[in-house]
């Protein structure tokens, strides 16, 4: 052993020691929905939607509270909410939970891990700070966001069952990412999958017939967790699955 090397125990635990998944000065805002009395007088329509009759009601001062925290979080552009400040966080192998009040942040900060807030057709969100996994930048333009996902993976809070068979279901990412080589290995794939979520034994007859949607939501969220770790993420987002 030369200066340079550490015993192999201190090389482990120095290993264990360094985060895996690093999130700094995360800062996020989404753009404010449009609410129509923010525009001055709201039209006839209107008012009977949001009222029991055509009652004349005034508009709202031109500056309110909310307008001040909305230019507070974002002084450059009122349009958008700012719900992340400076948010640093080590992750280090193992489990981490967040835990908060409803609305305090925690699926803003899961999705961004693997840049799930991106998936939108419209941008609707502004994000400074960065997210390192295994020291590289989930930013950096040599990142390719289908094979960022495959190695972290989300289950959401509310079950997602694609229309298709139980069987397609898990088979679906990895049919997408070539994780097979034959038919017999992606169904060796599958049944290992359900298994592990504890889904196996409930469909085994059934994987090739019964379409997803058709199980209790107990079930349709299994079979998320088993699509979610057929493609063996190195990491497993869990927003609340129950």
């Amino acid at each position: 052993m030369n200066k340079h090397q550490l015993p192999e125990e201190f090389s482990h635990q120095a290993e264990i020691q360094s985060p895996r998944i690093q999130i700094v000065g995360a800062n996020l805002s989404f753009k404010k929905k449009r609410n129509p009395l923010d525009e001055g007088l709201p039209s006839e329509d209107k008012i009977k939607r949001l009222t029991d009759g055509p009652r004349k009601i005034k508009p709202p001062p031109k500056k309110s509270w909310l307008q001040d925290i909305w230019s507070f979080a974002a002084p450059e552009d009122k349009a958008f909410k700012q719900v992340l400040f400076d948010v640093h966080i080590n992750c280090y192998n193992g489990v981490l939970a967040l835990i908060g009040p409803s609305g305090s942040g925690k699926s803003s900060v899961v999705k961004l891990i693997n840049r799930m807030h991106e998936t939108s057709k419209e941008k609707n969100f502004e994000f400074r700070g960065d997210i390192l996994i295994d020291g590289e930048s989930i930013f950096d333009s040599r990142v390719d966001e289908v094979v960022l996902r495959k190695e972290v993976g989300m289950i959401f809070q509310k079950a997602n069952p694609f229309p298709k068979t139980i069987y397609d279901n898990v088979a679906y990412g990895i049919r997408i990412h070539g994780l097979a080589n034959d038919e017999a290995e992606e169904a060796e794939l599958v049944q290992e999958a359900l298994e592990k979520a504890g889904l196996l034994d409930e469909t085994f007859d059934a994987v090739h017939s019964m379409l997803a949607t058709d199980l209790s939501g107990g079930q349709q969220q299994r079979l998320c967790i088993a699509r979610a770790i057929a493609t063996q993420p190195s990491f497993l987002l869990m927003d609340e699955p129950t």
